[in-house]
């Protein structure tokens, strides 16, 4: 508005959404109020005369005319449309999402883990199971006292 006062302000390019093909001249020290307000002052007087402002098209515009620039930016349009078609373009999506992928990571660690779990305790009862075959093998005859297996045992594994 005509009361609004301009100042310079630092943000990331990750801020913008689009480039206006709206130009306007500017002298490089935007420190001094005089060439801010005359900044304002041509924004002002764009704003009454149009209301919308007009996105800049690199192909038009900015005059590219090379043939892989206009089928990549096909492809980045069509990908946008398919994105806001999804319904991925609101920031409560986005926050809902993020929690739902957070939550599934969760649970994933909680998998792994149990069947880290599962894995020991099933070592367990196979060293059990284990135990037992080494005492029948003992009370057969088949091995000796210190658990190697002699000549009776592997005679007895081979038939």
């Amino acid at each position: 508005g005509p009361n609004a006062e301009m100042v310079v302000v630092s943000f990331s390019l990750m801020n913008i959404a689009n480039l206006s093909a709206l130009i306007i001249k500017m002298d490089h020290d935007l420190q001094n109020p005089m060439h801010r307000n005359y900044i304002r002052n041509s924004i002002l007087t764009w704003n009454k005369t149009r209301t919308i402002v007009p996105i800049l098209d690199p192909i038009t515009d900015m005059g590219i005319r090379n043939e892989e620039f206009k089928k990549n930016l096909e492809r980045s349009n069509d990908l946008k449309k398919r994105f806001m078609q999804i319904g991925m373009n609101g920031e409560l999506e986005k926050s809902v999402n993020y929690l739902m992928y957070t939550k599934k990571a969760e649970l994933n660690e909680q998998i792994k883990a149990l069947r880290i779990q599962i894995k020991d305790v099933s070592q367990i009862a196979m060293k059990d199971t284990l135990r037992r075959m080494k005492r029948n093998l003992h009370r057969l005859g088949h091995c000796d006292s210190s658990g190697i297996i002699n000549l009776k045992g592997r005679v007895a594994f081979g038939i």
